[in-house]
């Protein structure tokens, strides 16, 4: 965990107790990849689950989200997509409110149907698509005739 547990459970008690003094609307976005939700950190935040929205970095089937997120040790076994999806079904029968962010780049925005399909298929309907940015684009008609043919 890159914030101590401690941490992070003490600052949504604290935020959701100050909300509430305050009567506030609070809502509290966690973007995560998800590798260290565990089961009792999402335990913990069904109990505060009105004010939590988890956001899942996610880029779409296996291929691609290893396209765009590869393993900075390439020696490790397991890429990044498996180490990410292993809490995905806690995730998603958990009730709370969880989105995807899937980034869809040059090398990836032939398969943005694929992908988008993909996320649906492992259980997640809010899907937001974010365009990268800072790096080359360039029309292909491989890209957009894909798009047309749905």
């Amino acid at each position: 965990d890159l914030l101590p547990p401690d941490v992070f459970k003490w600052s949504i008690e604290y935020a959701v107790a100050k909300a509430a003094k305050l009567k506030k609307n609070l809502k509290i976005i966690i973007t995560t990849n998800a590798v260290y939700l565990t089961q009792n950190k999402i335990d913990f935040l069904k109990k505060y689950k009105n004010h939590i929205i988890i956001e899942v970095s996610l880029d779409g089937k296996k291929e691609s989200h290893n396209t765009n997120r590869p393993q900075k040790d390439r020696s490790r076994i397991v890429d990044s997509y498996t180490i990410i999806t292993k809490n995905f079904p806690a995730l998603v029968s958990s009730g709370l409110y969880a989105r995807i962010s899937m980034v869809v780049s040059p090398h990836t925005s032939g398969e943005l149907l694929e992908n988008f399909a993909h996320l649906l298929k492992l259980g997640f309907n809010k899907i937001w698509l974010m365009f990268s940015c800072g790096v080359l684009w360039r029309r292909s008609e491989e890209h957009t005739s894909e798009l047309q043919s749905h």
